[in-house]
């Protein structure tokens, strides 16, 4: 690991001195040519250009040099990923590790890897596009086996599965992860869970909730209506979305019946001092947090067929 760690910095420094003097030689290059022909500037100028051309060659035959020195998979990212890099050639693995820098933060450019590999264009952008390909189909494999844990996959999966449900019992990340429309998703499973007839309603011009969740009649011949609206944000939910849900309620339960409202915060509450939690349930408004969501899952039961909610 250490010695990876020295060689890349190495080939890092390297190709940054090549790139300054590489510019510095374009530079001198250009002033030649606002220059007479022949005249001591146009010569002074041609010869700076043609050394720092001379010395980026060095830098450049530096980083060749350690780049062909390298066994990969080395770094402590690709570790992770060693199932599918053993799968890759080892032209691919050096092409995916330099351009995408993984486990490293230090990525090299397309160039710079054509030159040091001696590859043209299109066979190192094939290469590294097959590597991604491999990468991320199992970075999607590992998630849904609750094996792997990675922001950006999480952040992207927008539809609930038992696969991902399972994941999020088992290893509880951070829920403010989720994208949107999967938490929507998920609170409406536990709903459904309950025995709610569930609706997920989105921006449905008859009403501004999310979900619509209703309680079957039972023998008292008294359903219920729930309007549930749900925030995954970084910001905490203020009084002023309270305000708007209480608005909302008022002017909805005429139209659509609606017995009590409900807002589910992933990042929580803040200035919501105006109204006592007790002023809020006679106002048919129920608050909702990560606290709570994380209380469902720890009593979550999936169903015969996966999940509740209706696909």
């Amino acid at each position: 690991m250490a010695k990876f760690s020295k060689q890349l910095k190495e080939a890092s420094k390297a190709i940054k001195r090549f790139r300054e003097l590489s510019e510095r030689a374009s530079l001198e290059n250009q002033q030649a040519k606002g220059k007479k022909t022949g005249s001591k500037e146009f010569l002074d100028a041609k010869r700076a250009s043609r050394k720092s051309q001379r010395e980026s060659e060095k830098k450049y035959k530096q980083f060749y040099k350690i780049y062909n020195k390298i066994n990969i998979p080395l770094n402590e990212e690709s570790v992770k990923h060693l199932e599918v890099l053993s799968r890759l050639t080892d032209f691919e693995q050096k092409v995916y590790i330099f351009k995408s820098g993984l486990g490293t933060g230090i990525s090299f450019h397309d160039y710079e890897i054509q030159r040091a590999s001696k590859q043209n264009r299109r066979t190192v952008n094939q290469a590294y596009n097959k590597a991604k390909q491999f990468i991320k189909a199992y970075e999607r494999k590992q998630l849904t086996e609750g094996v792997l844990y990675s922001k950006e996959i999480i952040s992207e999966v927008k539809n609930l599965s038992p696969e991902l449900l399972n994941y999020l019992i088992k290893n509880r990340p951070d829920l403010r992860l989720l994208h949107w429309k999967t938490t929507e998703q998920l609170v409406a499973e536990f709903f459904a869970s309950w025995g709610y007839n569930t609706e997920l309603v989105g921006k449905n011009s008859y009403t501004s909730a999310d979900i619509i969740a209703i309680r079957p009649n039972d023998l008292s011949n008294i359903g219920f209506k729930c309007y549930i609206e749900v925030k995954n944000t970084k910001q905490k939910v203020g009084i002023e979305v309270i305000n708007q849900l209480i608005g909302a309620i008022s002017s909805e339960r005429l139209l659509n019946g609606y017995h009590v409202g409900m807002i589910v915060s992933i990042s929580g509450f803040k200035d919501v001092n105006k109204w006592s939690p007790d002023q809020l349930k006679y106002l048919g408004v129920e608050m909702r947090d990560s606290t709570d969501v994380n209380n469902w899952l720890d009593n979550y039961q999936f169903s015969d067929s996966g999940l509740w909610l209706r696909q």
